[in-house]
């Protein structure tokens, strides 16, 4: 039976527990069964505020946990290549050439990178191209 079609007061926490699971082993991520929770957490909650359940089935459950990897920056050349192909788009030159205030926050925040500091005279397109 699946959970549509339970009737709300008769849903219990293992309910819930297998479905995540099911959900899991039918290949979908962490991510999408946590976001599955948070809309039943929101239901469950109105269900509690309107009374018609006395307790939310969704508190305690064990979640899968979400997987994380660590970003990786940009390469130079990658960013060439970003920049080259989004000069070509209507949008394009506002990311390659920032305000001055926005120029001034890279100077302050990339000052201590040693590519930046031997550019640092020049205007950001030509660090970049």
């Amino acid at each position: 039976m699946s959970l549509g079609e339970r009737v709300l007061t008769a849903l219990r926490p293992l309910d819930l527990q297998t479905i995540y699971q099911q959900m899991m082993e039918r290949g979908l991520s962490a991510r999408t069964v946590r976001y599955t929770h948070a809309v039943l957490r929101f239901a469950m909650r109105q269900a509690l505020n309107w009374r018609l359940l006395l307790e939310s089935p969704v508190d305690g459950l064990k979640l899968p946990q979400q997987s994380r990897h660590e970003m990786q920056a940009l390469t130079v050349d990658q960013v060439r290549m970003f920049l080259k192909a989004a000069l070509a788009t209507p949008h394009g030159p506002a990311l390659a050439e920032p305000s001055t205030d926005q120029t001034a926050k890279l100077d302050c925040h990339h000052s201590s990178s040693p590519a930046y500091a031997e550019n640092s005279g020049d205007n950001f397109q030509q660090r970049v191209f």
